[in-house]
């Protein structure tokens, strides 16, 4: 239980989920996720606090660089995964839910980013689709398990690419993947 009370405790927040997604994606700074997630100027102290909870907590690592003279930090993600299901499970149900409601939202924010771009339906072989199901126990586990290895099989094959990348320079490609399954609430009628 030791390893799980960090991720625990610095990801309690809605903010905190947010920004870890964020530096998942990219390195950035402070400023740059403010903008990005529309955080309005009177919640940005407390953003900037969070930041540094999540960097004491080892989920960010801080790089110094220089702006317009000033200094700035920029922040990545110090590992793939924003929390694993050992920690998530640790964690009492109102903090699993903001940690769902804040990845619902980066997703929901991520999704709409691709549509508006047009990039969502950019190239020929992508995949988007779901199922509803009605599943008895084992049937849900073996669905849950399934999600996990293929999201193994994903994050590998993103660090095959990171690699290839390095010695091909070939240019990145963004790209969101999202695994997901859940109980859903009982039909109604």
């Amino acid at each position: 239980m030791g390893e799980e009370q960090p991720a625990r405790k610095a990801l309690r927040h809605y903010w905190r989920v947010r920004i870890v997604a964020a530096c998942t994606v990219s390195a950035i700074t402070v400023r740059q996720f403010l903008d990005r997630a529309g955080v309005p100027e009177q919640a940005a102290r407390g953003v900037r606090h969070h930041f540094r909870k999540l960097q004491l907590a080892g989920f960010l690592g801080p790089q110094e660089g220089m702006a317009r003279g000033l200094r700035q930090y920029i922040y990545a993600a110090l590992r793939q995964g924003l929390i694993t299901d050992a920690e998530f499970a640790q964690m009492p149900i109102a903090d699993r839910r903001e940690v769902s409601k804040a990845y619902f939202d980066d997703l929901d924010a991520r999704i709409k980013e691709a549509v508006e771009a047009d990039t969502v339906d950019g190239r020929e072989n992508s995949h988007l689709t779901w199922a509803p199901l009605g599943l008895d126990q084992r049937g849900f586990n073996d669905v849950m398990e399934t999600l996990h290895m293929a999201l193994a099989r994903v994050l590998e094959i993103g660090a095959e690419s990171r690699a290839r990348r390095r010695s091909s320079r070939e240019p990145v490609i963004p790209a969101t993947v999202a695994l997901m399954g859940f109980e859903s609430p009982p039909e109604k009628g």
